[in-house]
């Protein structure tokens, strides 16, 4: 898999978040620490600690500011995705035990909600309440997004503006909020702030539509997990949202409601999304969402952050090619 066009600069400051990482997940020992640890050290793209970086330099780009702010955003992501697993029965992710496949769900459980604290407890003393309440904000959307998600398992009926909504809340709000608060600590003009705002949003609208698309057609040792979760557990996206309008033969409507649809089922499920136009639609409106966000910070102040954010913005559709 491609590696997200990072500065330099950038790149060497993400290696000390990774620091501060490891740092304050030593300070758990015990039955908590090590599954945090464990989790943490999975790694991943750090994409959203990056993109807080990236960001603040729209300001002064002052370090010490945004990494408090950089270390809350992974925390907090991190914690969403120990609460996915449980919720998804996952055993591996990223190619490594999940805490819940490794330990117990319980266990699981009380890890997320630790990352969860740990992720307010970077910002404590050391952020402006502009920060803290933005990224309360986006912890919240989070959650609601879940729930709005488990709410429309095997939910053929679930429309487009739907599936927008629920993107908006679990995948995008998180993504704005570090490209608006990396801003913010990095002592960004209002004007440059709302831009960045606007182009996380899209950019995560972007980021999850793609992703949606991968769990289709993905190579499955790049992707590091089996493709056709969604199918399995019952996600609607948007790819299979295109194609059950275009499904004359209703097999897809019915795989998809079918809780205990079998592995071949769930293959035929995939190949019909692709023969119906699924997969290109969605792929379409990834890169139309790229493009309102760089439509966004057309007029952001610094051009080489302009330069920057393009690079990871195109990057999102083009991540497995």
């Amino acid at each position: 898999m491609k590696t997200y066009p990072v500065p330099a600069r950038i790149v060497r400051d993400l290696k000390t978040v990774e620091a501060s990482l490891g740092t304050m997940m030593a300070a758990y020992p015990g039955d908590l620490g090590q599954p945090a640890r464990h989790v943490v050290e999975s790694g991943g793209k750090r994409l959203r600690p990056a993109l807080v970086l990236i960001s603040g330099q729209a300001g002064d780009y002052d370090y010490d500011a945004l990494e408090p702010v950089a270390v809350c955003a992974e925390l907090l992501h991190t914690a969403t995705l120990v609460h996915d697993d449980i919720l998804d029965g996952a055993a591996e992710r990223r190619g490594r035990e999940t805490v819940n496949g490794r330990w117990s769900e319980p266990i699981a459980l009380a890890t997320g909600n630790m990352l969860l604290a740990a992720s307010f407890a970077a910002l404590c003393g050391r952020a402006a309440p502009r920060v803290m309440t933005g990224m309360t904000v986006a912890a919240e959307l989070l959650s609601a997004g879940e729930t709005m998600q488990q709410q429309a398992l095997r939910d053929t009926a679930l429309s487009i503006e739907d599936y927008t909504r629920r993107v908006c809340y679990k995948t995008a709000s998180l993504f704005a909020a570090c490209c608006e608060l990396g801003g913010v600590a990095g002592g960004a003009t209002e004007t440059d702030t709302r831009a960045l705002k606007q182009f996380g949003e899209c950019l995560g609208l972007a980021f999850q539509v793609f992703d949606d698309v991968l769990d289709i057609v993905a190579d499955e040792a790049k992707l590091g997990k089996p493709v056709g979760a969604d199918v399995r557990d019952g996600t609607v996206t948007l790819p299979a949202i295109y194609a059950l309008a275009a499904d004359a033969s209703g097999e897809l409507k019915t795989i998809l409601e079918d809780p205990e649809a079998p592995e071949e089922a769930v293959r035929r499920a995939l190949g019909i999304i692709v023969a119906c136009g699924g997969v290109e639609r969605a792929k379409s409106d990834a890169r139309e969402y790229v493009s309102r966000a760089l439509e966004s910070i057309e007029h952001v102040s610094r051009k080489a952050l302009k330069s920057e954010l393009t690079a990871i913005g195109e990057f999102v559709v083009d991540r497995y090619n």
